[in-house]
Order: structure tokens, then C-alpha cells, then sequence
């Protein structure tokens, strides 16, 4: 799964993204980091957590990354309904 990554305004108590007409899944997570208008206002610390939690997040959905929805499954459980 190819993972979004943009920059968003609110409007009031509402953020509205724009997906791509390829973007086809229904119901996905969500993370918001807020960016200071600023610069300077968000600790450095607070800034290279941002910067690391990211990078990793882009790791986790590269197209690279292996599936492992049906792979880590040893026996299915025939009473969970999702």
C-alpha cells in the first residue's frame, strides 16, 4: 500500500483531505502532527521524534514491505467474524 503524506489546514473543528483518484480504500488511520506556524516554537527534541516517528511510519507502508495479514496466521480462528 502506497502511504499519503501531505500537508493539511483545518477549517473550524475539521481537516479535510484531498486523496488521489487511485486512493480506493474505504476506512485507513489517520495521524496528525501539528506544525507550528513559527519556526522555533516546537522543541528540538519534540521535532526529531516528529522526523523519526515519520520516517518509520514510510518504512512500515513502503510497497517493499512484505504482507503479513495471512502469513503470521498459524491457525485461524473460525469463531472471529471481522
Amino acid at each position: 500500500m502506497k502511504a499519503i503524506r501531505q500537508k493539511v489546514k483545518r477549517t473550524g473543528d475539521k481537516v479535510i483531505v484531498e486523496l488521489p483518484k487511485d486512493f480506493k480504500s474505504e476506512t485507513f488511520e489517520l495521524i496528525l502532527f501539528p506544525i507550528e506556524d513559527s519556526p522555533g516554537t516546537i522543541s528540538e527534541g519534540l521535532n526529531e521524534w516528529m522526523k523519526f516517528s515519520v520516517r518509520n511510519l514510510e518504512r512500515l507502508y513502503d510497497n517493499e514491505e512484505i504482507d503479513y495479514a495471512n502469513v503470521t496466521v498459524k491457525e485461524p480462528n473460525v469463531k472471529y467474524k471481522p
